[in-house]
């Protein structure tokens, strides 16, 4: 990637800092230069380069109309392209969108350009306004907003785009709106503080009646609205709302095992503390041992933990699991199974599914096929290509996991490589597949060949996945996309470019897959695993900002194979979950599959620095004892309780006999260096590691292990209760195999209870027990 920029403030700006660890705007932290990252942002044009050059000197000699016209010849660019901002720019910087970063320079360069702007744009702004409310065209109104946004008109838009948001009860897009007015303030030069005031007033009021749970406690809000700080942080910051004063979103219509809502961080309400076992269910042929290897390694910690099970969603009153070829859904009250295919000639009953390291093996780094509920229509992952390990299409059996080498008299099912995104209607026997999208089914609007991966995330009237594809140069780097797909015919809306990279450890394609996507305030979150998180607008697909995370070997230092010719071929002995980045309070919380770091950023580059990290902590170095491996959730600092994010991995020791195992955490999430404010072990004196995905309520935690779901008090960290064997009524006890496994992948039954999703067994638990 280039490390020439072109600052935001041009003219205005300081110079670009050195690569370096700093801190500026507010006392925020700027990004350190990535380690180990051969990503790329497309932020290299020559032409785009030159008009940033044009526009600058123009700024320089005074010609501020030059100046307007060259910025907005940026702003009608590609909607992919990006400009490298920020006090520390180059490959430590911000990259935002070129739109958004020339709509920022016409205001932050004063009134002179921000006046030739409005005389060179403002009438073809006041004419697309006039003509979308003639037409009640709310799609020609965004477009005034988003091609004009620094003149009356463009601002007039977005507010009238917002309020029509509050009047079909969207406080979410109105919000989002609201943000794209608030950046301009932010960068606006001084002597445009007359204008800023009166926008800043309009957008105030509107912040107030999408945040409020009462008109009488708008007023109180809005102060508290304005008197927050862009990058304000913990005690820090002005006072927050009371509780009672903030309306409270509405509950998800689904609730997914990768965390509730489009944010991937909507909490479920407290449920029943006495918890107790119902039912059992099994997918798939029933095992009946342990999987070769899996037993030894319980015990002792063997990072990453061998746990990765499938994963669920509770919709329409079923909890649907996948193995990537067929869909179950199993009722929540009778248990009765519905079985529909996702891919043609499926069969009529689910495969069985890997366990533990031999399913990190054969299917990668996946989320576990995770699926989407809406109504009678499931949107899944799956995969597009099933390989017999030992067909002539095999090279090499040393390219073959050995979870999927065939033994002798052992029948071995195809391996799949999940890529891509299928709508099926459940209301049918069987179901009923309505599209199919991706690797290499024709799909309008798509780039020939695109790999589509991650749990759908239905947000903003569309299905944002992420696409991959190798690049056309080398078949080590591939390029990834945000991509939206229309939900009802499967065609791509738009298929945004974020730039290109590679696995982290050579040749290691198993290791390439993406996160699902995560969406807030009109914006959605796209976490790759090739060193590169971006934010694109969810109607447009236009990027909004980008950000080259912080990359390294999982394991440690050691180099030494990275640039050799053969394929690496050690196994991976510690790794984040391939999660989804969350979204809450402003911030953006990730953990990259092959990160070092958890990391917090600001939800867009704020202030006049641009800056967007707010903090990061090293997987293991900031813990006692704990290689943290997801990112569970983030819960309201409600009732006196700061916002706190609960993370879960493994302990690990040098002196297991007296040093704790520590396995779940809770970090302050709006302090300005991520503060630790609990750390606990697991209460069973088992594997010290979480046995498939936690779950957050507003006030437990609950991290499902080997031998039960431990649980903690989301205020302090205290121990409650675990549920385990003893939750099993003496009744039903006899009546379970020895082989039934009765944990994994929490997915919450609000107000009911648990169930929880294994590779083998679906089980439910529920206040009142069995029938």
């Amino acid at each position: 990637m280039r490390t020439r920029s072109v600052l935001l403030l041009l003219a205005l700006a300081v110079a670009a800092a050195a690569p370096r660890a700093s801190r500026a705007g507010d006392g925020a932290r700027v990004a350190s230069a990535p380690h180990e990252n051969a990503s790329y942002l497309p932020a290299d044009d020559e032409g785009q380069h030159a008009a940033w050059d044009r526009a600058r000197e123009a700024a320089a000699r005074g010609d501020a109309v030059s100046a307007a016209r060259e910025l907005q010849r940026l702003a009608e660019g590609p909607a992919h392209a990006v400009t490298l901002v920020g006090a520390a720019s180059g490959e430590t910087g911000v990259a935002e969108g070129t739109r958004v970063a020339a709509h920022h320079a016409v205001v932050a360069l004063g009134t002179a350009v921000a006046k030739a702007y409005e005389d060179e744009h403002g009438a073809r702004a006041r004419a697309l306004v006039e003509e979308a409310l003639a037409l009640r065209d709310e799609a020609r109104l965004a477009r005034a907003a988003d091609l004009y946004l620094p003149c009356a008109a463009g601002r007039r838009a977005a507010l009238l785009l917002a309020d029509l948001a509050l009047e079909r009860g969207d406080d979410d897009a109105a919000l989002g709106w609201l943000d794209v007015l608030e950046d301009l303030e932010d960068v606006a030069a001084p002597d445009l503080a007359d204008d800023v005031a009166r926008w800043r007033r309009a957008r105030l009021d509107r912040a107030a009646i999408a945040t409020s749970a009462t008109d009488a406690a708008r007023p109180r809000v809005r102060a508290a609205i304005e008197a927050a700080s862009p990058v304000a942080y913990g005690k820090g910051a002005a006072a927050p709302p009371a509780d009672a004063d903030l309306r409270r979103p509405p509950p998800p219509r689904a609730w997914p095992t990768t965390g509730g809502g489009p944010s991937r961080s909507a909490v479920v309400a407290p449920l029943p503390r006495a918890l107790r076992f119902r039912a059992v269910e099994w997918l798939g042929e029933e095992p009946s041992e342990d999987p070769p290897g899996e037993a030894d390694e319980r015990g002792r910690a063997a990072r990453p933990s061998p746990w990765i099970p499938t994963q669920g969603v509770v919709a329409g009153g079923r909890v649907w699991v996948s193995d990537g070829r067929v869909a179950v859904g199993f009722d929540l009250d009778t248990q009765q199974p519905v079985v529909v295919g996702l891919v043609p000639d499926a069969p009529p009953s689910p495969l069985p599914m890997d366990r533990g390291v031999a399913a990190r093996e054969r299917f990668g780094w996946i989320e576990g096929f995770g699926l989407t509920a809406d109504g009678d229509v499931l949107y899944a992952n799956v995969p597009a290509e099933l390989t017999d390990p030992e067909s002539a299409d095999v090279a090499d059996e040393g390219d073959v996991p050995p979870a999927v080498r065939r033994r002798p008299g052992q029948r071995v099912p195809p391996r799949p490589l999940s890529d891509r995104i299928v709508a099926v209607r459940t209301d049918e026997e069987g179901g009923r597949i309505l599209w199919t999208a991706g690797g290499g089914a024709p799909t309008p609007g798509l780039p020939d060949g695109l790999r589509l991966f991650g749990t759908p995330l239905l947000y903003a009237g569309a299905l944002h996945v992420v696409g991959l594809a190798p690049t056309a140069a080398t078949k080590d780097r591939f390029d990834v996309f945000a991509v939206a797909l229309d939900p009802a015919t499967g065609a791509a809306r738009w298929a945004t470019p974020l730039g290109a990279g590679g696995p982290i450890r050579r040749k290691r394609f198993d290791e390439i897959m993406p996160a699902s996507c995560a969406g807030a305030h009109g914006r959605v979150h796209v976490l790759t695993n090739l060193g590169i998180v971006a934010t694109v607008d969810a109607r447009t697909g236009a990027t909004r900002w980008a950000y080259r995370y912080d990359r390294g070997r999982p394991d440690g230092d050691d180099t030494g194979q990275r640039l050799s010719d053969a394929k690496d071929p050690g196994k991976r002995r510690s790794s984040f979950l391939n999660r989804p980045p969350l979204v809450a309070h402003g911030r953006v919380f990730f953990a990259p599959t092959d990160g070092l770091k958890i990391v917090a950023l600001f939800d867009r580059p704020r202030g006049r620095a641009r800056v967007l990290e707010a903090w990061s902590l090293d997987r293991t170095g900031a813990f006692r004892n704990l290689a943290v491996e997801q990112l569970v959730g983030v819960v309201d600092g409600r009732g006196g309780t700061p916002a706190t994010l609960v993370a879960v991995g493994q302990g690990w020791g040098l002196d297991p006999l007296h040093e704790p195992y520590t396995c779940v955490v809770g970090i302050d999430a709006l302090s300005r260096h991520g503060a630790v404010r609990w750390e606990r072990a697991l209460p069973f004196g088992d594997v010290p590691e979480p046995f498939g995905t936690a779950l957050v309520t507003e006030d437990l935690v609950y991290v499902p292990t080997a031998s039960g779901i431990a649980r903690y008090r989301v205020a302090d960290g205290a121990d409650v209760e675990p549920i385990d064997a003893r939750s099993i009524p003496v009744r039903r006890a006899p009546l379970l195999y020895a082989t039934e496994r009765l944990w994994g992948n929490l997915v919450p039954v609000p107000g009911r209870g648990l169930v929880c999703v294994n590779e083998g067994y679906v089980s439910f638990w529920y206040e009142d027990g069995p029938p």
